[in-house]
């Protein structure tokens, strides 16, 4: 999703568009470390999550450094096909949309190793401050923000499994979704789902390229192709 978004609007647009990246999961009030997150898809990306949120709040970091230091945090999200490689970001997950990852490939204690490695990487690659990424991911910054990220949705309507149902892009509306600013019927009006209603159910490119003809559209961009 975030990478059909990333080829189809943001590289071409960014000038038009101010996007930002909130997660889905439950994180208790009370809770000192991200790893006690929990998701569809385990803690490990909770972990992952927690460093998407620190390079988004980097006060100064020009928004298309951090798009671009998030977009090749999901580029190393998944092994190449065919590659033997255990260094990415699912090596320690239960992803259930690639139930091939069921398999572990890499435990706890090698996690946080990796996950630096690879953020370092495309910190350098995005011009963003690997060294205050990784700083307030593992201490409790990262935590308070991942927090206030997952409160976003947190009133979000329940799958027939019970869990929040991810909704994908909300296009103008309230900064937040939080139950202090209206919750979901606030922010309902403003989701655009398009032909993505769920996670088994989506072209990733149409959804982007909708994306793309409102931007142009509420921009005024012409010709939009």
């Amino acid at each position: 999703m975030a990478l059909s978004l990333d080829t189809r609007v943001v590289q071409d647009y960014h000038q038009y568009v101010d996007v930002r990246l909130d997660f889905v999961g439950a994180l208790a009030a009370d809770a000192e470390n991200v790893a006690e997150c929990k998701t569809s898809s385990g803690w490990s990306e909770c972990v992952v999550n927690a460093y998407h949120v620190c390079a988004q709040n980097g006060g100064s970091t020009p928004f298309l450094n951090w798009w671009n230091y998030s977009m090749c945090m999901y580029r190393n999200q998944y092994p190449p096909e065919g590659s033997t490689t255990t260094h990415y970001l699912e090596c320690a997950g239960m992803n259930p949309v690639h139930p091939l990852l069921r398999n572990q490939s890499c435990s706890k204690e090698d996690f946080p190793g990796i996950v630096e490695t690879i953020s370092n990487t495309c910190a350098a690659l995005a011009g963003v401050d690997a060294g205050q990424v990784q700083a307030c991911a593992t201490g409790a910054t990262g935590v308070a923000l991942l927090k206030r990220s997952m409160n976003a949705s947190s009133h979000f309507p329940l799958s027939l499994m019970l869990k929040v149902e991810p909704q994908w892009m909300m296009v103008g509306g309230p900064a937040s979704c939080s139950a202090e600013e209206g919750g979901w019927n606030a922010c309902k009006p403003y989701f655009d789902k398009t032909a993505c209603q769920d996670w088994t159910h989506c072209n990733s490119n149409d959804w982007a390229m909708h994306l793309r003809s409102r931007v142009c559209n509420n921009s005024g961009i012409s010709p939009c192709d």
